[in-house]
């Protein structure tokens, strides 16, 4: 293809490519909701429902091609970490757009059960992450099996965040002896490894798009000094931290997590609940963009033509190339086909301005 662009144009354009707003980048965007349904959580659960569509809507004007996921969690109903219709990982509704199936998925919450305190935070996350499932063995009460393939389908190259929403803190086997759910350890090792577990050839510039960012959402009821450190944990370990300025949770103009801290607001208000999970997601994106890697692939794909066209367009191909100051140049462009769209609207819409 050959194309003639002014000078002029061609500095507004770098100029223009450096400071294009991080979300054009990150609309491939892959948003999966946690949510805590043991007893204590009816009043979230409830403004979660009135506000969803809010919310989604929002997401949805500022990242077109964003999906929604949701899946929930109690404990195992096992012993007496949980009561007996418990489930510790429900995939409720795959990754999907904000349609009338995700909003009768998040209708279809109820609070309930959850016996002790701790719940199974992590065993949702894992499974959410992989889809691995999982056996626990009869010897352990009877035991439990979470089905294979029961995590989010997660689409190629897009941006990956999980929003865990919970008042409790977290079992886990460290502390709560033959509890069979993973470690905090193991549930971040599987979304910084994302990748490589479902893609082992994706080029190395693309594994930092490609891992999932965990982030939080604290309940008022979660008064434990341990919920956030707990949660704070998980977003650090996934890269999910605010950038320069910090995040303002609530919108009252002051930061509420600084920069560096992990991406965890804290609820004061369930009014606000929509506002909240808005800002975690937009800060996140921010994270994503800012961290992507920069450098370009070393050598073009074995399908880009190596050459271009070297000989000059005619007169009726490009009246304007005989008028001094106007530059004739070849460009060849690859890159991830997520991307390759917006970056060609991009240049047509600088030449369409020259």
């Amino acid at each position: 293809m050959r194309f003639t662009i002014s000078a002029a144009t061609l500095q507004v354009f770098f100029a223009s490519f450096a400071v294009l707003p991080h979300a054009v980048w990150c609309q491939v965007l892959d948003v999966g909701f946690i949510v805590d349904v043991s007893g204590s959580f009816n009043d979230d659960i409830a403004s979660f429902k009135t506000q969803a569509a809010e919310m989604t809507a929002s997401l949805t004007a500022a990242y077109p091609q964003v999906q929604f996921g949701l899946a929930t969690f109690q404990d195992f109903p096992l012993g007496d970490w949980g009561s007996p219709s418990d489930v510790p990982h429900r995939l409720v509704r795959d990754l999907g757009p904000a349609d009338d199936e995700f909003m009768t998925a998040v209708n279809s919450l109820s609070a309930t059960g959850g016996a002790d305190i701790p719940e199974s935070q992590l065993t949702c996350l894992y499974q959410c992450i992989t889809g691995e499932g999982l056996v626990v063995p009869a010897s352990l009460d009877g035991g439990y099996t979470i089905p294979p393939n029961m995590g989010f389908s997660w689409r190629d190259r897009s941006s990956r965040i999980l929003l865990l929403w919970t008042d409790a803190v977290f079992h886990t086997p460290d502390t709560t002896t033959n509890y069979p759910g993973p470690t905090f350890d193991e549930v971040i090792t599987a979304a910084n490894d994302l990748n490589a577990v479902i893609e082992e050839t994706r080029r190395l510039q693309d594994i930092e798009s490609s891992s999932v960012r965990i982030t939080g959402i604290q309940s008022p009821g979660a008064a434990s000094s341990s919920v956030q450190m707990e949660l704070q944990a998980l977003a650090t370990g996934t890269g999910a931290v605010a950038g320069e300025g910090g995040l303002d949770c609530d919108g009252d103009g002051t930061p509420d997590i600084m920069e560096g801290e992990g991406i965890v607001c804290p609820v004061v208000n369930l009014d606000s609940i929509s506002s909240v999970i808005v800002s975690v997601v937009n800060e996140t994106v921010r994270v994503i963009s800012t961290s992507a890697p920069t450098s370009a692939p070393t050598s073009a794909p074995t399908s880009v033509p190596t050459s271009v066209p070297t000989s000059a367009p005619t007169e009726e191909e490009c009246p304007r190339c005989g008028i001094p100051g106007i530059v004739l140049f070849g460009v060849q462009i690859w890159c991830p086909r997520t991307r390759c769209g917006l970056f060609a609207k991009f240049i047509r819409s600088l030449l369409e301005s020259d």
